[in-house]
Formats: C-alpha cells, sequence, structure tokens
C-alpha cells in the first residue's frame, strides 16, 4: 500500500449496504492490502475483521473517521477477481456484499467483539509453541468456562489480538462457543527422528543397532529423512520396520519421538489407481464436450443412470490437474456422495480437498488456504464456489438439476449452479454440467446453443437399465390387497429379491412415522402452537414434532378436545414402513437413510458401509437414496407413494416428481444383473409416470415447456419471490396492500399476490407473498430487484411496519 494512501474502504459480514471508511495509522499502511483482513471498531463498541475493499483519498465528511486497530493477514485471503465475484452475488440476488461476505468465509476468519471462547479440542495436549499472548488467554480459561474477546483484551494487554485469536483457533486450543455444534477430534500423529547427536555421527547409532535388522532399517529410514520427524504411519508402510524396533531404539536413546497435529488435507490423498477404461461412447463424449468448450464456455453431459459421468469427469479432471491446473468439482449434498470422493480419490495422483459444512473450522482455514496455494482439485457443496482458487481451469457440476444447490436462508439465496456459470466466465474456466435428467433451464439453454452438450445412451459396461412397472394401489386397495403401503406385488418382489442375496431401496419422501395424529371422533389434529402445520409423529423418539420450527411436544394420551382415546396415525414416513415392513418380515435386515438418522458424518458412513457390504437387505429412506448412491447388487427399488411428489403447489412439483423417480429407479441394475423398479400409485396414466416408464426425457421436456411458456414461468421468464411476514396478522395485510399498490403502479401485470403461502404462519409469524414474473431482459430485472428493495425499506421506516420483515428470493426452486 503507497504511504500517501490514508484511507481504506472495509466490507463487514454485516446485512448492511455498502462499505465503511477507515484511516490506516502510519504503522500499518505498508501492511494493508486489498482482500486483506483488518481489525475495525464498528459502533461504540463492538470490534469486527472487516475486509479492504479498495482505497480511497477523500474520507466522508459527515462522520468522524476511526482508525483500523490492526491488519491480520499477511497476503490477501480474497483476490480481487473473487471480490468481482461477491458484488455480483449482492447485486443479482438482491442482499448486501456483507451477508455475501459472512456466507463465504469460515468461522475463524470472521472474529467479532461478541464472540465467546471456550476450551478446545486440543486443549489438554501441550502448546509449548503458542505466543506469549496467546498462551495468557489459554491460562485465563483454566479458571474461567469461557471469556467473551474484550475480557481477552485485558488478559492479554493488547488492544489487538485477531493474530492470537487465530492461533489458539487454528490449533484447537479455543472454540467458539457458537461453532460447538458437531464435536471433533483433533488429527494428531506420533513422529520419529534421530537424536541430535546421532546425525553427527551416524555409525556410532548403526553399530549400536548391528545386531537388529529392524533396528537397522528404521535408523536407515530415519537417516534418510536428516532432522525431519517421520509419521509412524509412513514407517509402517515398510514391512521390515516393527514397532518393537521403534521402542527399543528410543529407550536406547538414538531416536526421539513426539505426537504432532498432521493436516487434515492429508487425509484424503489416497493410494493412486488407475481409472476403468473408457467406453467408446464416453471417448466420443469427450471429444463431443472438448470440441463445444472451443466455442462455448459450458457444456452440459446428459448421461442416463449408470452411464458412466464420473468416469468422464475424472478423466477431465486429470487433464487439468496434469496441466497444472485447479478443479472445482461441486456436488449437491457433499455428505451423501462419499462414494463418489472416494472413487475421484482413488483415482488421481494429486491432492484431493473437500470443503463442506460437516468439516471443522480448521479444516476449512487450511483447505481455503490450499485454494489460494493453488492446490490441486477441490471437491465441495454449493458453497465452495467462494473458494479463492487462484488457477481455476474446470468447474465440474454434477447433478446440476438438484434443487439443493439453491441456498434458502439466509441471505444470499444463490444457486450454486448459476453461481459457477459466472465464476467461470470471469476467471476463464471451461464448465461442465452432468446429470441423468437435466433441469429445464439447462437443456432449455442447450436448444438456445448457448451450451455445449453431449448424451450418454446407454448404461456402463453390461449393465442395463433396470424394467419399471407401475402398481396401481387404488385398485389393490379395492381388491384388498394391500398390507400397510405395501402392494402384494411389491411384498412379494422384495422377497424374491431378498431370497436372491440382492439389495432392495424402499423411497418414501416424507420423514416420521407419520405426518400427524388424528382424533377418530372429533377429527382434531395436533398443531404446532407456532405454525399453522400439523406436527410429525416421531415414535422412535416417542414426540411430535414440527418440521419447521422444531417446536416438540409429547404424543397425546387422549384429544384435547372431546377427551376421547382414539387417536389415530394419518399418513406414512419412513419410520412407519420400516416398522411396518419389519413386522411382515422380521427375518429382514434393515435400515432406515433419512434426517432423523443421518445427523452426524459417522452414522452416515457408517449406514452406507453397511448396505454396501450386505449387513443390511433393505433400504428405507427419503430423498437421500436418490442421490449419489451407486451400489453393486441393488435388485430392486420401490416407491411406495409416486403420487406424493405430483401433489404440490408448485410449478416445478412436475420437473422434480420426474427427475426423483427417474434418479431413485437409476439406483437399481448398476452392476451386470438386471435390476426392477416398483412405483405404486393411484393414477397410473398420469403423464409424467408413462414419460419415467419410457424414460422418455424429451417428451417431459417439450411439454412442460409449452406450460412454462402458456404461464410465464422460467426459462421463459425471470421469477422473483417476495415474502413479507410479521407477528400481528392485520399488519402484514396492511402492508401489502400498500406494496400492492405501488408495485402494480410501477410494474402492471407482472406482479402477482398478495396471497398466502401454503404454510402461512411460521414461528408465529403471518406471512404473505408476491410473485413477479419478469421478461428475460438484464436492464428490467435489475430495476425490479432496486425498486422492489427501496419501496420495502421506505415502509419500514412507517409505524406498525417497522418490524415487518421481508425475504426476496430471485430464481426461486
Amino acid at each position: 500500500m503507497a504511504q500517501e494512501v490514508q484511507y481504506i474502504q472495509v466490507l463487514l459480514p454485516l446485512p448492511l449496504k455498502g462499505t465503511f471508511t477507515y484511516f490506516v495509522p502510519d504503522e500499518l499502511r505498508p501492511l494493508v492490502k486489498i482482500g486483506c483482513r483488518v481489525e475495525v471498531r464498528f459502533g461504540r463498541s463492538k470490534i469486527y475483521s472487516g475486509l479492504v475493499e479498495s482505497f480511497t483519498e477523500e474520507p466522508p465528511t459527515d462522520y468522524k473517521i476511526k482508525p483500523i486497530l490492526d491488519v491480520l493477514d499477511d497476503r490477501p485471503i480474497v483476490g480481487e477477481l473473487h471480490l468481482r465475484f461477491w458484488k455480483w452475488m449482492a447485486d443479482y440476488y438482491g442482499c448486501s456484499t456483507g451477508e455475501v461476505m459472512s456466507a463465504a468465509l469460515p468461522g475463524p476468519m470472521k472474529l467479532h467483539s461478541q464472540s465467546i471462547l471456550v476450551r478446545g479440542f486440543a486443549w489438554d495436549e501441550e502448546h509449548d509453541h503458542l505466543s506469549d499472548e496467546a498462551w495468557l488467554i489459554r491460562e485465563a480459561l483454566t479458571d474461567h468456562s469461557e471469556i467473551d474477546l474484550d475480557e481477552a483484551r485485558a488478559i492479554a494487554g493488547r488492544k489487538n489480538i485477531g493474530k492470537f485469536l487465530e492461533e489458539l483457533i487454528y490449533n484447537g486450543v479455543v472454540e467458539l462457543k457458537e461453532e460447538l455444534k458437531e464435536k471433533f477430534k483433533p488429527v494428531s500423529m506420533r513422529h520419529y527422528s534421530i537424536v541430535p547427536k546421532y546425525l553427527k555421527d551416524p555409525g556410532k547409532a548403526l553399530d549400536a543397532a548391528k545386531n537388529s535388522n529392524p533396528q537397522t532399517v528404521v535408523l536407515l529410514t530415519l537417516f534418510q529423512k536428516k532432522d525431519e520427524p517421520v509419521p509412524i504411519s509412513r514407517l509402517k508402510k515398510n514391512p521390515e520396520i516393527k514397532r518393537h524396533a521403534l521402542d527399543a531404539l528410543e529407550k536406547k536413546g538414538i531416536i526421539e519421538s513426539q505426537k504432532m497435529q498432521v493436516s487434515r488435507l492429508s487425509e484424503e490423498n489416497k493410494s493412486f489407481k488407475k481409472a476403468p477404461k473408457l467406453s467408446e461412447e464416453q471417448t466420443q463424449a469427450i471429444r463431443q464436450i472438448k470440441e463445444s468448450w472451443r466455442d462455448k464456455d459450458v457444456a452440459l453431459l446428459h448421461g442416463v443412470t449408470g452411464s458412466g459421468k464420473t468416469v468422464l469427469y475424472i478423466e477431465l479432471i486429470k487433464e487439468v490437474l496434469d496441466k497444472g491446473g485447479q478443479v472445482l468439482y461441486l456436488l449437491p449434498e457433499i455428505g451423501l456422495t462419499q462414494q463418489i470422493i472416494k472413487r475421484i480419490e482413488a483415482s488421481l495422483d494429486h491432492p484431493v480437498h473437500v470443503f463442506h459444512s460437516r468439516e471443522n473450522v480448521q479444516k476449512k482455514v487450511e483447505v481455503w488456504k490450499a485454494a489460494m496455494d493453488d492446490q490441486g482439485l477441490i471437491i465441495g457443496a454449493r458453497s465452495s464456489v467462494f473458494l479463492p482458487c487462484t488457477n481455476l481451469k474446470l468447474i465440474v457440476v454434477d447433478e446440476e438439476h438438484d434443487p439443493s444447490y439453491k441456498q434458502q436462508n439466509p441471505a444470499p439465496r444463490y444457486h450454486g449452479r448459476d453461481a459457477a456459470i459466472y465464476l467461470a466466465r470471469i476467471t476463464g474456466a471451461k464448465l461442465l454440467l452432468g446429470t441423468a435428467t437435466p433441469s429445464l433451464e439447462s437443456f432449455f439453454n442447450v436448444r438456445k446453443k448457448k451450451y455445449g452438450y453431449c448424451l450418454l445412451e446407454n448404461r456402463y459396461g453390461e449393465a442395463v437399465l433396470p424394467e419399471t412397472q407401475l402398481v396401481n394401489i387404488k385398485k389393490a386397495r379395492l381388491g384388498k390387497r394391500m398390507k400397510g403401503p405395501f402392494s402384494n406385488e411389491l411384498l412379494d418382489e422384495i422377497k424374491s429379491c431378498v431370497e436372491d442375496q440382492k439389495k432392495v431401496i424402499l423411497f418414501q419422501n416424507r420423514r416420521g412415522y407419520s405426518p400427524s395424529i388424528q382424533c377418530a371422533q372429533c377429527s382434531w389434529i395436533q398443531e404446532c402452537h407456532q405454525c399453522d402445520v400439523s406436527m410429525t409423529l416421531h415414535m422412535r423418539m416417542n414426540e411430535m414434532k414440527c418440521h419447521y420450527c422444531s417446536h416438540t411436544a409429547n404424543v397425546p394420551s387422549e384429544c384435547p378436545a372431546c377427551g376421547s382415546t382414539r387417536l389415530e396415525a394419518i399418513g406414512f414416513g419412513t419410520e412407519k414402513v420400516e416398522d411396518e415392513l419389519s413386522l411382515l418380515m422380521p427375518d429382514l435386515k434393515m435400515a432406515r437413510m433419512d434426517q432423523d438418522t443421518t445427523r452426524s458424518k459417522k452414522a452416515l458412513h457408517k449406514l452406507l458401509y453397511d448396505f454396501e457390504t450386505g449387513v443390511i437387505d433393505v433400504l428405507v429412506g427419503t430423498q437421500m437414496v436418490t442421490k449419489g448412491l451407486d451400489f453393486e447388487n441393488v435388485g430392486l427399488v420401490g416407491v411406495l407413494n409416486a403420487d406424493q411428489l405430483f401433489n404440490f403447489p408448485d410449478f416445478r412439483a412436475s420437473e422434480r416428481g420426474f427427475q426423483m423417480l427417474t434418479q431413485v429407479s437409476g439406483r437399481a441394475g448398476r452392476s451386470n444383473s438386471p435390476g426392477k423398479v416398483l412405483i405404486q400409485t393411484g393414477n397410473p396414466e398420469h403423464p409424467i409416470l408413462q414419460d419415467v416408464l419410457n424414460a422418455d426425457f424429451k417428451n417431459f421436456f417439450y411439454r412442460e415447456l409449452r406450460d412454462r411458456g402458456k404461464y410465464r414461468y422460467p426459462p421463459f421468464y425471470r421469477n422473483i419471490k417476495l415474502e413479507i411476514r410479521h407477528k400481528d396478522l392485520q399488519v402484514v395485510w396492511k402492508a401489502a396492500r400498500i406494496i400492492k399498490e405501488k408495485l402494480e403502479q410501477k410494474f402492471g401485470n407482472r406482479v402477482l399476490g398478495p396471497a398466502e403461502p401454503m404454510i402461512p404462519r411460521i414461528r408465529s409469524h403471518y406471512l404473505l407473498e408476491f410473485m413477479f414474473k419478469v421478461e428475460k431482459d438484464a436492464e428490467l430485472l435489475t430495476a425490479t430487484k432496486v425498486f422492489t428493495i427501496a419501496l420495502l425499506d421506505h415502509v419500514r421506516t412507517k409505524d406498525p411496519f417497522k418490524s415487518l420483515k421481508y425475504k426476496l428470493d430471485v430464481d426461486p426452486v
């Protein structure tokens, strides 16, 4: 930073518009760079770590400029290109750049004065390397269970303690209280090295071990590394090195050992295996993709389930990595795709890093730094688009159709796929979208020649697509051929499949035991007292739970309205499916895969491993079972009730239903043995079910496209959903009438609403929605967002609307 520049524009991780000007003291000017974090005071007493967005020579005159307190980074943690990406995201999705910053940076990079420090996972380990200030803060936590940042400053005797806090957090000595949702263990390993005096006299050391061949092998190995400690995991790779030899040499005082924390990134460097040989169809697909990249930045790989799309990804990724480039591989739900991660790691002789919400904060920081250092391949969920990759050459978006790529709350409500497309544009990277069921928007862009296109019509190797059959449960019920949620046909197929030692997947897209309980006498239904929705029965936990606000209640023993004890469970979820099947077939080994059973990463991995190795015969699950699972020997996929997927007041319900049924069907018969799919429905003539039955994506696409165009939906129009909410029903309707009048004056029939959503009250707030249907015109879209936000901000300055809240969702899914 030039000496004459005295002022900087600082971005704070807060939902506030714009940046804030700060003065740079003389001693800190050489250290400040764009993209570095600085510690600043905001308001009367709060302190935040902000990001330097730009330099300025003219300070504002309407308020007193505060100085920055410290510079936290030796080099920028965010490049100017990624700052541009942040600004685009804020503009497009109608939020502040501070909200984008808050979403982008890992927790330890966003310290503020309200942070509470508690003892970390590595508290009891030795920390002789800590700085004096960091050591003082650690000592204070020996007598106190927690301290805040102001107390930490007083203890350290320094106003600027950002660097010391990061030192403590990074080494696991302390943790932020709000980040203790998931416990984890430190990755530490014993390391061995030659005692310094024997390094100078190798002969003496070898002499002392001449009667033991294992000891000699240990010494020769360690001498090659000189004074560099060698982890025991590396020593054990040599079969001639035994633990007793290490212990004996350490007892003789020739070698020494110490426990050292190893990088979590090293966990992911797996042994290299040669990738499967490409089929002729796959080889042709690679050529097509590369050809399309000559004049287009984006290509869509449309391959049927089991066609080997991952093999193509690996081939393209390897080419980029061999040339020294970086690759970003996006997956919709990282916790559900461990198979893909392992497969890619095993096939690439390059560093592979994983970034997602279930990783601990220390590992997130390490991956962030690895991205800055131009390291290899990064596999992650949608938030990986924020990583500051410096040499990005390829982005792969797997399962590009998946709605999980869309962030819902909090802002920015971005779509990972669309953000990746813009990121590829500004970085010059190529982008590959992959799926068996393309989103209408992506396939529409193919038809408009905006994207390249490649089709894989056949499964890889000898595998064939499964046989799909529709079972009419309406007729089955009339003929008394149903046992609970199971048709006789489905039960027979399950029994036959298990007898043939094949696996079964059952799909029911609703968790819990039952969506509600109802009084048989007066029809009373237990509802959440905070939301206008029935509470779900969870039998295993013996509780009623609201899936919108997480409120729980005891299961009632009698009806509070009439006193009747005849309470019935209405409908069925995954828990009830599992229970009823265990009653019908008690010898089956079953497990359930939903949000309730896979809250931890370990539980999920164990579940998938048990199913893969045959410990489990039948896997019952929600939409989780449709994503990323690639198991051999799955002989049957059963869909308990397909009609639930379509009977939903959402213009995307048909698209999602088609995608989900096609994806879950694709789990069957992925090896040489053919599979079968049974879809239970009360309406087998439904056009979407017929398209699934015939694997006819194009017929579905063109029919859906006609409807979308007729009713002004994407991909022909841009949609923006505005939600307003307030605790007082009268206030929210009064505000809605004012907003409606102003919006209609400006945009006419492009605005629909206000209308109550399907759940009109959540967390004691009443909700109303507006829907904008805007032509695909960039200027009009921008004007719509700017005017709407300004209008809402103005309305909220008046009584009684000051506590009115709103949510703007661009391109809702």
